[in-house]
């Protein structure tokens, strides 16, 4: 509220309040939250700072992801871990799932190591689907394990552009441009 602050100075000022905020709140709400019986460690992220996610790995895979597919084929180490990783992909609209197999080199040596049951429910993972019960909604996760139906079954955009999903043996990619 005050006035006659430029904008870097009212920007780190809104990011102290932030930043005081979230202090505050992990401290009073959040001090003995549990989940599943364990204590979370919960962490704050200063305001104005970049996530960890979004660090160098995000600017490293930016600018692979960026290259053209001749760029791409020059680079051997790069491309073959982007075909590794596809061949464990299942795009989605909204969803990217990675699953391990049970027969290529690096899953054999690397084997699963949590339950089959949850293997096998991440592997047959429900796509949005519109409620029968409810129109104009999607069912609910319970509902959508239910009524089994295609990944990407229900993409009118997509479909009527004449793009879709790529369904071979190795590779379950959803196709949302002409770049892809």
């Amino acid at each position: 509220m005050q006035t006659g602050l430029t904008a870097e100075e009212k920007e780190q000022k809104e990011q102290r309040v932030f930043d005081e905020a979230m202090r505050r709140v992990k401290e009073s709400y959040w001090r003995d939250l549990r989940f599943a019986g364990h204590q979370v460690n919960v962490q704050v992220v200063p305001s104005g700072r970049p996530p960890h996610p979004y660090g160098q790995d995000y600017q490293a895979v930016k600018k692979i992801l960026g290259k053209s597919a001749r760029q791409l084929s020059l680079q051997h180490p790069d491309i073959l871990q982007l075909k590794q990783n596809a061949q464990h992909m299942d795009r989605r609209i909204g969803t990217t799932i990675f699953v391990k197999c049970s027969s290529c080199p690096h899953c054999i040596q690397n084997p699963i190591k949590t339950s089959p049951e949850l293997m096998s429910t991440l592997r047959s993972f429900p796509s949005p689907s519109p409620s029968p019960s409810h129109p104009g909604h999607f069912t609910t996760y319970k509902e959508s394990l239910q009524i089994p139906v295609n990944p990407c079954q229900h993409l009118p955009l997509y479909i009527s552009k004449g793009f879709g999903r790529c369904a071979e043996d190795k590779y379950n990619y959803l196709f949302t441009s002409k770049a892809e």
